[in-house]
């Protein structure tokens, strides 16, 4: 069960220009937890994670990890143990996917520990074979396995996935979910999750948020039709 309250986000409202994009959401992730956020395609999810991150200009009462203020800067975001892993995976196509996942680390100034890579592996068997391979060359389930993995080198506290199922088959995206609800539940990282696949999303989740004429708005859990009309603008059928 979720535990020991990790992020803490008060009133954040993502600006750009005099565009206001996101208006004083309010959400918190627990050790332990998957906190789905959904919304219309233009209604602020991926605003909200790039704000948290430190790379979306925004105005806050305040964002803090374990009870500590994080700054405004990305790297020292990342630094205290919030990843992200945005929408198109962010990965290095050139790059090996052993660089990749290795750069996860590496970017914080840390070298990858073979425990946390035994842990990756462990999680992600299918990429055993392909960490000599360009990351190019992968396939999109393989792209966000790595792109998850260089989250989870970086030894996160939070993890924050946008667009998890962007362009995956069903069942790719159903085995990613099971691997994710497993990080949650075994290593006690929080995590929040934008994704278009809500059926598949709340199967997973404890909490939901849905962002609403640019509030947030908790959701219950059983109530997949409000979910999914919020996410893509009808009911389902």
């Amino acid at each position: 069960m979720p535990d020991e309250l990790l992020l803490d986000v008060v009133g954040l409202s993502v600006v750009y220009g005099a565009a206001r994009v996101v208006d004083r959401i309010d959400l918190q992730v627990r050790a332990g937890e998957v906190v789905g956020l959904v919304g219309p395609n233009g209604a602020g999810k991926t605003s909200t994670l790039r704000a948290i991150s430190g790379v979306a200009p925004h105005r806050v009462e305040s964002i803090r990890l374990e009870g500590v203020a994080l700054p405004r800067r990305a790297e020292v975001v990342a630094a205290r143990g919030v990843g992200h892993v945005p929408e198109g995976r962010g990965l290095i196509a050139p790059l090996t996917v052993r660089q990749n996942i290795e750069l996860g680390a590496a970017a914080l100034g840390r070298v990858l520990r073979p425990t946390t890579w035994d842990g990756i592996l462990d999680l992600f068997p299918a990429l055993t074979e392909h960490l000599d391979r360009k990351a190019g060359a992968l396939s999109g389930g393989q792209q966000q396995m790595a792109a998850i993995a260089r989250g989870l080198a970086a030894e996160v506290k939070v993890l924050m996935v946008d667009e998890l199922s962007l362009g995956l088959a069903p069942a790719v995206v159903s085995d990613l979910l099971r691997t994710l609800r497993q990080v949650a539940d075994e290593r006690r990282i929080g995590l929040l999750l934008v994704d278009q696949n809500v059926r598949a999303l709340a199967t997973i989740s404890d909490a939901a948020l849905t962002i609403r004429d640019r509030v947030g708005v908790g959701v219950d859990l059983t109530q997949l039709d409000v979910m999914h009309s919020d996410y893509l603008g009808r009911s389902m059928t």
